[in-house]
């Protein structure tokens, strides 16, 4: 799946207009991306499982195409919230998306103290 995943992120362009400008803008973005045929494997994983593998494919595009380092209402959204790293955000993105595919339904605002606690914990592992 990975795989597919970086094929078709290297054939769907994306231009200003494009770039969502809130997390459900985006989510509903990536859901029309997916084909229906990679939509069952992603049931299948964790959460964690998902983040963690997308992030490299997914969440790197959706930081280049999408511009989260710079001046978009998606972006001052995340900093309004505490979240200043590209990364950071392309995995809440991630996170919302499995939700909602998984039929979990998204609160962002716990989405965002999974996040904290995370991030809290990589800190404190340091």
């Amino acid at each position: 799946m990975w795989i597919f995943l970086s094929l078709l992120l290297l054939t769907h362009p994306q231009t200003e207009n494009d770039i969502p400008k809130t997390v459900q803008e985006a989510v509903s973005s990536i859901s029309e991306m997916i084909p229906n045929t990679e939509l069952a494997v992603i049931r299948r994983t964790s959460e964690d499982e998902f983040v963690s593998n997308a992030k490299f494919t997914l969440g790197v595009w959706m930081q280049e195409a999408w511009e989260l380092w710079d001046d978009h209402e998606l972006t001052n959204f995340f900093n309004e919230h505490g979240f200043f790293a590209p990364q950071e955000m392309a995995e809440i993105i991630l996170m919302c998306y499995w939700r909602q595919l998984t039929q979990k339904g998204f609160d962002i605002e716990e989405v965002f103290e999974v996040k904290r606690e995370e991030i809290r914990q990589m800190r404190n592992s340091n």
